[in-house]
């Protein structure tokens, strides 16, 4: 199986057996194994992420030699059951518990000459029984080594991945995975100069060129669905910019903490944001559940006993037929040659989200996370399927990292969308390539973010502005309403009100006042304040909004912010393609694919309500025709607008898959 290969979608699972738990060394049962792993294969399950308690295979220094003939019987497990093993060679955290080889502690682990040979003879040995195993699709080094020892210099963290896969290399060549759950500060945000979260020191920019893929885990927990709905696509466009090849390693749903029939519809989320984003394979954490209430971790953390797509009882929970499903849509539509769709949308994310700059006086650096999470949520609702890049690092502890700086400046030349919410600093050069690219027939949406430190704005946006430096102008009102003096996009001449009088006062959501001298006005106030304009830039054209509507999203759960935003962002889209679907509904996520001048598209609820997404469709010379798709929570369908008149129902029978 080729781990790297993005179609079909491979599922998979992290594995324990029920009978030991994370003792399955120790409490040895090959009988057990055997049997769940040819449980796996009938089950449909193509990829096995197994554990190899490290203090149960290194003691004194030396590789234990039954441990190490219990691995090698693993493996003929793997090949008679006719699935594929990912094993884990370095496991100190499971489950909310650390647990440490004698001498491998936070002084030693990553420098210590005489623990840096233990640790190396122990792949050796690990890797050396496998050469032979046709089973492994890969090796994981670690699982979640930032909970473990995440305090140390990113240099010596990167140099101790580096010597480990060097030795894996000297012996074998299968894909290699880090299996940190790319917890880095180019994915979840820098987070402050003076406030390190322990993962800032693993630096993703270092690690994943020594990586042939990136093992993305998340367990997302919010008061409001739409950031959890959309965490799945937005971690995995996050690690994509830096690899291009990701997977989901590891997610998962506890029933102690919700219905089995939720933990179904939650996996049917994030199965359908995964195989969109172009995940090459998903693994859900895991296989069974556990009854050992007298062992670390289950004792202190019980709901760890309650991942598992199997029961206690060996019967299967409903989430095991979702992943199923899955499969079998994804290697039908390979098998029928449809390929993911690509669009010419850039997500890019600025250097200070993951690196900030010396000296900088600004301390909303934690917001930003929530920032892009937001806005990859209404650009999805709008139907939008962007690609994300970082904006190359302008490093004072080293140079520019010039490989991605190609990588990032070469999507450019392409006649991309690229949105910048809330734009504040991007770099000089940056900056520049994006005016250039707009200067080349491509677009540029923006938004205003108080300080920002872009020069010439108002020139470049035909505007004369009345900022005032380190004093921003609040929205004086505390009922903004909107509406298009042109009837633009999907802005009729029906004014759309939100409130905001309870977050007025935040600095986050200070305005732009200006008047416009050579920009359109395409959405303003009920005073005639200007809140979006279009101005033309060479061959291409700038869309800016002087309220940094995004970070409302941040602030608050209102679906009438959500809808300005997918509205906005749906509009832009419409005038940008020469054909294609919009959506102007919050709470939606498109998954397209193409063969020849074929489309399929599928249309997913994000939300635990029934929803009517509005779509507007628009064809080369045709008016753009608006159709109602009804839609169950946490369901989705394939809709073809063809089929429809303008104003009609689209009537799917739209239960998990079936259309």
């Amino acid at each position: 199986m080729d781990l790297l290969s993005r179609e079909p979608l491979k599922i998979g699972v992290n594995y324990w057996p029920a009978g030991s738990a994370i003792q399955m060394w120790s409490q040895w049962d090959p009988k057990e194994i055997a049997a769940d792993f040819q449980q796996m294969s009938t089950a449909g399950i193509q990829l096995v992420r197994f554990f190899l308690f490290t203090p149960d295979f290194v003691r004194g220094g030396e590789v234990h030699a039954t441990s190490l003939k219990r691995y090698r019987h693993v493996l003929s497990l793997l090949a008679d059951a006719d699935i594929h093993g990912l094993p884990t060679l370095f496991v100190g955290h499971m489950s909310g518990q650390n647990y440490r080889v004698e001498g491998w502690d936070e002084k030693t682990y990553f420098t210590d000459p005489e623990v840096l040979a233990q640790q190396r003879g122990y792949v050796r040995q690990i890797v050396d029984a496998s050469l032979d195993c046709k089973h492994l699709a890969g090796w994981c080094l670690t699982n979640e080594i930032p909970n473990d020892f995440p305090g140390d210099e990113p240099a010596r963290i990167t140099s101790w991945v580096r010597m480990i896969t060097t030795t894996i290399r000297e012996l074998d060549s299968r894909p290699i995975v880090l299996g940190d759950g790319v917890w880095s500060p180019e994915v979840t945000g820098a987070g402050g100069r003076n406030n390190l979260e322990p993962s800032q020191h693993y630096l993703l920019r270092e690690l994943a060129p020594l990586q042939d893929t990136l093992g993305v885990h998340f367990y997302p927990r919010y008061d409001d669905y739409w950031p959890q709905a959309y965490t799945c696509g937005f971690r995995l466009l996050m690690a994509g910019s830096w690899k291009e090849n990701v997977f989901l390693e590891e997610f998962g749903h506890s029933i102690a903490m919700g219905s089995e029939e939720n933990q179904a519809l939650y996996y049917r989320e994030v199965l359908f944001s995964a195989m969109q984003t172009g995940a090459s394979a998903v693994l859900n954490w895991c296989w069974t559940d556990f009854d050992k209430p007298d062992l670390r971790p289950y004792l202190h953390n019980p709901f760890e006993m309650r991942f598992g797509l199997r029961r206690s009882d060996g019967s299967f929970r409903p989430a095991l037929q979702e992943m199923q499903e899955f499969a079998r849509l994804s290697k039908d539509l390979t098998d029928e040659g449809w390929e993911p769709a690509k669009e010419d949308s850039w997500l890019p994310v600025p250097a200070t989200f993951y690196h900030p700059l010396p000296f900088d006086w600004d301390g909303d650096t934690d917001t930003r996370y929530k920032l892009y999470l937001h806005t990859y949520g209404a650009l999805a609702s709008a139907g939008a399927a962007p690609v994300c890049i970082h904006e190359p690092a302008v490093d004072y502890l080293s140079q520019v990292h010039e490989n991605h700086f190609t990588h990032a400046a070469s999507f450019l030349h392409a006649p991309a969308t690229l949105w910048l919410p809330a734009m504040k600093r991007l770099s000089a050069p940056f900056w520049k390539e994006c005016l250039d690219h707009v200067h080349r027939g491509g677009t540029i949406y923006a938004s205003f973010a108080a300080d920002h430190w872009m020069i010439d704005l108002d020139e470049t946006l035909g505007i004369q502005s009345d900022l005032r430096f380190g004093l921003p102008d609040f929205y004086p009102d505390d009922i903004m309403t909107i509406s298009s003096p042109s009837a633009w996009g999907a802005f009729d001449e029906e004014p759309i009100s939100i409130h905001l009088g309870e977050w007025r006062e935040r600095r986050a959501l200070a305005y732009l006042p200006a008047r416009c001298s050579s920009a359109e006005i395409l959405l303003q106030d009920n005073s005639g304040r200007p809140l979006l304009i279009r101005k033309k830039h060479g061959s291409g054209v700038i869309y800016f909004s002087l309220f940094p509507f995004e970070m409302l999203m941040t602030q608050s759960s209102d679906e009438n912010v959500r809808t300005i935003m997918t509205m906005l962002y749906a509009s832009i889209r419409e005038a940008q393609l020469p054909s294609g679907s919009s959506c102007v509904t919050p709470g939606g996520e498109f998954m397209r694919f193409q063969r020849g001048q074929g489309t399929r598209e599928f249309l997913f609820n994000h939300s635990w309500e029934p929803r009517t997404f509005k779509i507007r469709s628009k064809k080369p010379n045709e008016e753009t025709k608006n159709i109602r798709v009804e839609l169950p929570p946490k369901c989705f369908c394939e809709i073809d607008t063809r089929e429809y008149s303008n104003g009609e129902k689209n009537n799917v029978n739209a239960v998990g898959i079936e259309n």
